[in-house]
């Protein structure tokens, strides 16, 4: 049976390009979505048909939404950035009764990327250290959510650039600069497709779980089994 899939956000860059992969997945069946121009209604009406949603939109829309859902049950995949520590808290108060998938980012590489500087930092300890982080001129937060995620793998503090600028989809880079010699760890997507992927990678493996907030750790972690 396939499972139905909901787009909070399916009008927006990344919202269209999942409806395309969804279409395309033997497995799910895409039942709609919710755009800027949605009511209270259309939130009831997809939280209640889906078996998960999908989350590319803003946060004002992504609170509404995950209150719906929470009272319906349904799975959450949430790949919105820029929510407040406030809303982040909520959300992890949702947790308690629904599934919720956060990530700043659902690039795998990213977050093998964070592993990384995790273990340099730890080596390198006497080097400086800075993240810049690039995207297109229309994304809302600055520094982006990815950049802040990697910044906290980071045991010491980084310096933070934020480039706005074009359609650069994203791309991170992370210098360790000491005395001697710099190294560089970075990461670029080609287009906004790898973060899509992986967002219905995890709305197919949330399906089912228990109640509370799950990473892409978890999910990484899973498929290491």
């Amino acid at each position: 049976m396939k499972r139905k899939v909901g787009i909070i956000g399916i009008t927006g860059k990344v919202g269209t390009i999942l409806s395309e992969i969804i279409e395309k997945d033997a497995d799910l069946e895409l039942i709609g979505g919710t755009s800027s121009k949605s009511t209270n209604a259309d939130f009831e009406n997809i939280a209640k048909n889906s078996d998960v949603l999908i989350d590319f939109s803003v946060q004002i829309s992504t609170m509404q939404v995950i209150e719906v859902a929470k009272r319906f049950g349904t799975p959450f995949i949430c790949g919105t950035t820029g929510i407040s520590e406030e809303n982040l808290k909520k959300i992890e108060e949702y947790s308690k009764k629904i599934p919720i998938f956060y990530a700043s980012n659902f690039s795998i590489a990213v977050h093998l990327m964070a592993a990384m500087l995790k273990r340099c930092s730890e080596v390198l300890s006497g080097y400086d250290i800075s993240i810049i982080d690039k995207h297109h001129k229309s994304k809302r937060d600055a520094p982006s959510g990815t950049s802040l995620f990697l910044a906290k793998q980071l045991k010491k503090e980084a310096q933070m650039l934020s480039v706005r600028s074009g359609n650069i989809p994203a791309e991170m880079i992370c210098d360790f600069c000491g005395e001697d010699d710099m190294l560089t760890i970075s990461h670029r997507a080609f287009g906004r497709t790898v973060f899509a992927k992986g967002a219905v990678a995890c709305a197919k493996w949330i399906i089912g779980k228990k109640s509370g907030m799950y990473s892409m750790e978890d999910y990484i972690g899973d498929q290491q089994q």
